[in-house]
Formats: structure tokens, sequence, C-alpha cells
């Protein structure tokens, strides 16, 4: 079966249609607390609905963390979920006992995805904690789904409504975003901002420094940022974007050179004031003395030699598509290994779209070179970013290891990067590449909402 070419942008609503409902459905059946870290973000949102302000390290209510971890006895976390210490009934434990010393909390996030739930569930004053921590997986669910609509524009800046529907439907299906993007987490609100900077920074790239993206990028770059660390990547995409944009679409021919030259210049300045502008706060706030110390030579290649690296790739590689739970919860074996014939399928099939894209030049050509080189230096950074954080934080053990959703601010380039590699081998193939891909990605979600439902019920 083909799908008409005048039907993609109705395929793109069934695709978001199809996420919302595998999104719904991993709100509603995972039991409460069983989402990573979504004691303590919750716990989070509580203290700023009580105290009126984000609270600092040391702020804390104990009879609302006692509470908490009371609920998380009764659905059974200490059998699903991840503690350091043990729960013993009868006797008062907060957060404190449950994680490592120096974890029990994540006050140290920024507070914008706290105070915006804080503001929301504060007109539906609610009693019991389960209650609450389910309207706002709802809350998730709904911004998780508008992420979706704009990572789909993305391909349709990019190229057209198809590009834009394979980009929906991966990111729809990915087992493991849907799993963390219907749970009280500020995952689901970088993604959605960071959706937006991705497909600002297309659109200016395809047609130059135009108000409305120019405001988008910034706007929702500044947004993201004040939500999560993770996506401050993206500060790094934004500049090279806007230099693509401004060197194919604003540069004079009567000054070529001297155009160029100040927007490469102007770009580059944004950068290194973003840049500067993080350092301050990460040297000041969090990094301390340990980022100055991993800038000698001799210290950074000490610290690279400490990074389990095999441990840490398994695992992100894992978890950006389905490693649930708080990564217990693991498939068979056999389908990582097929995941990984899919990625180097993929890779190969970029490979063959660069051999017919130099054998049947194109007006556009040194434009799509320019795109396309953006994307890889950002996924290099994005990278060497998570990477680099579990460097300066926990020196390279495996108590805490880098997962697959910090990828996500990047997902559209990823789902591109799949759902372009296979589409050009399966017509190699002379195979209805999307209807393929579709089927192969439902199974797929199938398959993982199945092994998830038999962990936490019996039922696989």
């Amino acid at each position: 079966m083909r799908i008409p070419k005048l039907s993609w942008r109705h395929a793109y609503i069934v695709a978001l249609i199809a996420g919302f409902f595998h999104l719904l459905f991993y709100a509603v059946w995972i039991p409460p607390w069983q989402f990573p870290d979504e004691p303590r973000h919750f716990e989070y949102v509580r203290l700023v609905d009580e105290l009126g302000h984000a609270p600092g390290w040391n702020e804390r209510d104990l009879d609302l963390e006692v509470a908490i971890t009371r609920s998380m006895a009764k659905y059974d976390f200490w059998r699903f979920g991840f503690a350091v210490g043990p729960y013993v009934p009868g006797q008062d434990v907060n957060f404190a006992d449950v994680w490592t010393s120096g974890y029990q909390n994540v006050h140290f996030h920024p507070p914008l995805y706290y105070r915006l739930m804080a503001w929301l569930t504060g007109f539906i004053p609610l009693q019991a904690l389960e209650t609450q921590l389910f309207l706002l997986r709802l809350i998730s669910v709904l911004i998780a789904t508008f992420s979706l609509a704009v990572m789909g524009l993305t391909g349709v800046a990019l190229r057209n409504w198809r590009w834009g529907f394979g980009i929906v439907v991966f990111a729809a299906l990915l087992p493991n975003r849907a799993f963390i993007q219907a749970s009280v987490n500020n995952d689901v609100l970088a993604e959605f901002f960071a959706a937006w900077v991705v497909t600002s920074g297309v659109v200016i790239m395809r047609r130059g420094w135009r108000a409305v993206p120019l405001v988008l990028l910034v706007g929702s770059l500044i947004l993201a940022v004040m939500t999560k660390r993770s996506t401050v990547f993206l500060v790094f995409y934004a500049a090279a974007a806007l230099a693509v944009g401004g060197w194919f679409h604003h540069a004079s021919t009567r000054h070529g050179w001297l155009s160029k030259g100040l927007i490469v210049g102007g770009t580059l300045l944004f950068l290194a004031l973003a840049v500067g502008a993080a350092w301050y706060a990460g040297r000041v706030q969090i990094l301390g003395d340990r980022l100055l110390a991993l800038l000698h030579p001799a210290a950074l290649y000490q610290a690279l030699r400490r990074v389990p690296w095999h441990e840490y790739t398994t695992v992100m590689f894992q978890s950006f598509w389905a490693r649930l739970g708080w990564l217990r919860i693991v498939l068979p074996s056999p389908t990582y290994h097929i995941l990984w014939l899919l990625t180097g399928g993929a890779f190969l099939g970029w490979l063959g779209r660069l051999v017919d894209w130099w054998r049947n030049p194109s007006p556009g050509r040194a434009q799509d070179a320019s795109i396309g080189a953006v994307f890889l230096f950002t996924v290099l950074v994005q990278w060497g970013m998570v990477i680099g954080k579990e460097m300066l934080h926990f020196s390279g053990t495996l108590h805490m290891v880098p997962q697959g959703r910090y990828l996500y601010p990047f997902l559209p380039v990823y789902a591109l990067f799949y759902v372009g590699g296979w589409e050009w081998g399966l017509r190699k193939a002379r195979l209805p590449a999307m209807t393929v891909i579709v089927v192969a990605l439902t199974l797929f979600a199938l398959f993982a909402v199945w092994h998830t439902m038999g962990y936490f019920y019996g039922t696989g």
C-alpha cells in the first residue's frame, strides 16, 4: 500500500493521534512513582506550590517526603524502582533514606517547569497524592503530543510533509520516548521548547533571517535552557543555524566577503556571549573548580580513560530505544542487537543518499550540505556534553550513567537519520518504504508495551 502524495498531511495527523494514545497508555497504566525520578520531580512541584518560590537545596518538607515514600511502598517501589536504602514498614522514611546523599531531591534543576506545573495544578486542589500525580501525567501527555507536532514541522521545513510524517511517526512510536514523556519530569517541557528551536533553526537555514522564526529561535532557546540544562547544546545549533541562514540569504553580491564575514563574526559573538553566560552560571553554581581542573590536558586524558565507554554507550543506546522504568526493564538482548543492525542500515542508507546527491547535483546542494553539517556538528556537541556531564559530576563511575533520554531535545534529527536512511534502502529494494517502517515501529512499540506490562503486572 502506497500512501498518496496528497494524503501525507492526513497521515501526519494520524501519527499524532497514535502518539497521543501511546503516551496516554503509559501515563495511565504505569503504577505511581515508577517513572525515573518521578517522586523527586513531584516533590519539587509540591514545594513550589507550598512555598510560593523555587526551593533551595536544603528546603524540605519532611512530612511530604514521608507521605510520598509511604505511597511508593504501597505501589511496590522497592520492588520495581531504584533505591539505595531499604523501606522499613512502620518507620518514617524520607528521601535522604531512599537515595544517595546529595541526590535526595532535584532542586538543582531550573524552576520553570515546576513553576508551570504548580500553577496549572493549583486551580484544582486535590488531597490524594496519586490523584495529583495522575493529573500531572496527563499534562505531560498533552505537552508531549504538541511536541510531536512541532518536531514534524522540522521535516516539512526541510523537504515536505512526507519527511514531516516520518519524523512524527518515529518519535510517536519510540517506546522510551513515550514512556519518559508520559511522566512527571522536566524532560517533557524541555523537549517542547527544544523542538521549536530545531524547527525554527531549519526555517532560518532554508529561508534566511525572518522575524517570526528569529523570535521563535531565541525565545524558545531561552525557555529551553531555563527548563533543563541538557538543552544548552542548542546554543551551538542556534549559532550555526544563524550563520548558515545569513550566509546563503543575506550576503550581498556587491560586498559578498564583507557581508559574510560580518554574518559569521556576529554569529560567533552571539555564541561566545551565550557560552560565556552558561560558563559563568555553571562556574559559580554547579561545576566549581572541577571544570577548571579538567581543562588541563593531563587531567582531561585521565578523566577520559576513566570513562566506562562500553557501559555508557550500551546504556545510552538501549535507553534511547527502550530500557524502561528506572532502567530496570530491559528487553531481550537480541532486540538490541537487531536495533544496532538497523542503526548500521540507516547509516548505509545515508551513505547511499550522499552518493546519489553527489551524482545528481541540484541548485541547492551547497545549502543542503551546510544544513547536514550543522546537524552533525550539533550531534557531536550534544554527545560531548552528555558524556562530559558524567565526567564532571560522577567521575566516570557506573553509579550514575548517561541515558538516551538526554538526546531527545534533538530527536527530530535522530528520527530523520533513521527514517531517511531506512527509506533509501527499502526503496532500492523496491519495497513500500514508509509502510514497512510504520509497521515495524508499531510492532516494536507493542512489543515494548507487552514487555513492560509483564514487568509490572506479570502478564508477559
